[in-house]
């Protein structure tokens, strides 16, 4: 993935300003500047293939007591700053890591300066993926810094050539720590500027190089972390060097050079960290971070030209490439591939433009190292199909809270329906000219006198069907109710006898008489002394059918329970009228698969 450099990009300009002479000289790159990163570069060619060892001995011309408060121990490594020793401080009888500086630059009293500021505000670090400064220390004999010590003797470029290229799942580890790392430090203010795989120390407790990368991510005090704050930056540093100088004054480029010296590895600096000091951000070690993510899966850095011109070229022209896993490697995993092509670009707008967002996009990959089924990663890769899912749920979801609803509303209205329906005459036969059908306050009635003759509802009940039967009268007097078989000889199940008394209402039930004197006969049912609604006009009924017996119900209360012979199918009839007049209304039928849901009480307590 290529992004050449436009006309306006600040990155182009720098370039074809200097076009890496030394004789044509820019504002930033000069050719003095252009002279130490080439040094630079040389020098990370030369160096040879990485080895791993224990510690070196103490070299006999430098003293134990070299460091005050410290013992030095043994030689850890050495670079251009200075060298780093393994030694014991006195006081705390803990091992640490001091990095004496060369005496070059300990008598620099601007890097000094810049220095102390760097080891007060590194002193705060508390980071598991920050290597820690315990204190800098200023003697006859030099300066020197007290770090954090990290057992194992591996950074990054030396584990790549022990091992081979990293298995993906262990780099998303290492990635996603470096920036947590590097967020926490940029939270204090800190810009690293030297991210890269020699900066990067595994800590391993044996004294042995680690076999396989399970031996080391799976060993119990595993940890990474980043090292060498030596040439970080805070966010106000090149804001205070670049402060315009008094008229008249004009320093020389030497003296320029010392104060804005390029500082950085070429191979993972980011283009603007080489032509543009004073751009560098969070940004840049977001590209390093890639271009060292690069060289962990790959074993190579990600621009391996073989002069500085070559390397810078390709830097401020193309984006970071994708990295490609030597076989038999799987293919890289595409959410990781297209993070690290947006890490490594060569604009630093399209790059992250901040560790929150960058972590966002790392966690749910660490997050499926442990859980192959991370919900969060599941999420992550399917998040368009989920969202059309969850829009697709919602919608049903609504439809199917939208069918309840109609259907309970449907239901609740389904017994006044049926009210409606059934006071009707042309639901009855019987003496149908007697009766007469008209309109009140309270709806469609059906209104007798006691010359109406008998009625009977066509419509039979079966068992679990009940019946609602409103009755008012006029003046005091009684009707006559009737349950009947609807088949055979239609012998009678029941009678409801319902009386107005001046002041009350009365409902007496009866069931046929047993006894061979008297057939016709009925013998009345023990029932409560008064009705719930003994003063309302309206006697309200339900009468609820079974196949050998039935209850009648006044509202919600029991008025008692009529036993008979087994049959399938009843019909209700106004048998007599003995009142000048009664008007008959809310009669319904209800059938069992609707008096299940209307009546739950009833099938409660009465089974």
């Amino acid at each position: 993935m290529t992004a050449p450099l436009d006309s306006t990009s600040p990155l182009r300009s720098a370039v074809e300003e200097t076009q890496f002479s030394s004789e044509e000289t820019s504002p930033r790159l000069t050719s003095t500047r252009l002279q130490r990163i080439r040094e630079q570069f040389r020098a990370q060619m030369r160096r040879g293939r990485p080895q791993w060892r224990p510690f070196s001995p103490l070299p006999q011309d430098v003293p134990p007591d070299l460091v005050p408060g410290c013992t030095l121990q043994a030689v850890i490594g050495s670079g251009g700053m200075g060298t780093v020793y393994l030694a014991r401080q006195n006081a705390l009888e803990r091992q640490v890591a001091v990095k004496v500086l060369n005496p070059r630059l300990a008598n620099d009293p601007v890097f000094m300066e810049r220095l102390r500021k760097e080891a007060q505000i590194m002193g705060t670090f508390s980071h598991p993926n920050l290597v820690g400064c315990h204190d800098i220390i200023v003697s006859r004999n030099g300066a020197c810094i007290l770090m954090e010590y990290i057992p194992g003797h591996l950074n990054g470029r030396t584990l790549i050539h022990l091992l081979g290229p990293m298995p993906e799942r262990y780099a998303i580890l290492v990635l996603h720590a470096l920036a947590k790392g590097l967020a926490y430090a940029y939270e204090k203010g800190f810009t690293h500027r030297d991210v890269k795989p020699d900066n990067l120390l595994f800590a391993f407790q044996d004294k042995r190089p680690p076999e396989s990368y399970e031996e080391l991510f799976q060993s119990p005090d595993f940890r990474v972390a980043l090292c060498d704050f030596g040439i970080a930056s805070t966010q106000t540093q090149y804001t205070e060097e670049h402060r315009e100088e008094p008229p008249g004054e004009v320093k020389a480029e030497e003296e320029e050079e010392e104060e804005n010296a390029i500082v950085g590895s070429p191979l993972y600096m980011s283009p603007e960290q080489a032509l543009m000091p004073e751009n560098v951000d969070c940004r840049s070690d977001i590209y390093s971070l890639a271009c060292t993510a690069f060289f962990l899966l790959t074993g190579k850095p990600p621009f391996p030209g073989k002069t500085l011109e070559e390397v810078l070229d390709l830097k401020t022209q193309c984006d970071l490439p994708l990295p490609v896993p030597p076989a038999p490697a799987k293919p890289l995993n595409p959410i990781l591939g297209k993070a690290l092509l947006r890490m490594g670009a060569l604009q630093q707008e399209d790059r992250f433009q901040d560790y929150a967002t960058l972590l966002d996009v790392l966690a749910p990959l660490e997050t499926s190292l442990t859980s192959p089924l991370s919900f969060r990663l599941f999420t992550y890769h399917y998040r368009k199909f989920l969202s059309r899912l969850c829009l697709g749920a919602l919608l049903l979801g609504g439809f199917i809270l939208l069918g309840i609803h109609g259907y309970t509303q449907w239901l609740n209205n389904y017994e006044r329906r049926l009210m409606d329906d059934t006071v009707f005459l042309g639901k009855w036969e019987g003496t149908l000219s007697t009766w007469q059908q008209i309109f009140t306050a309270e709806g469609r009635v059906l209104r007798g006198t006691a010359s109406s003759g008998p009625l009977t509802l066509k419509e039979h009940l079966r068992p679990g069907d009940y019946l609602r039967v409103s009755l008012n009268f006029q003046d005091v007097g009684s009707a006559i109710l009737m349950l009947h078989s609807a088949t055979g000889g239609k012998e009678p199940l029941m009678r409801l006898i319902c009386y107005r008394e001046p002041r009350r209402n009365v409902v007496q039930l009866g069931l046929p008489s047993r006894k061979p004197d008297s057939p016709t006969a009925f013998e009345e049912i023990p029932g409560p002394l008064d009705l719930p609604d003994a003063t309302n006009p309206w006697i309200q009924l339900r009468i609820q059918f079974h196949e050998s017996f039935c209850v009648v119900w006044n509202q919600d209360r029991p008025l008692g329970i009529c036993h008979f012979p087994p049959v399938q199918e009843a019909a209700f009839s106004i048998s007599r009228l003995n009142c000048p007049q009664v008007q008959f209304a809310n009669i319904a039928l209800v059938r069992e698969k609707y008096a299940q849901r209307l009546l739950p009480r009833l099938n409660e307590e009465y089974p």
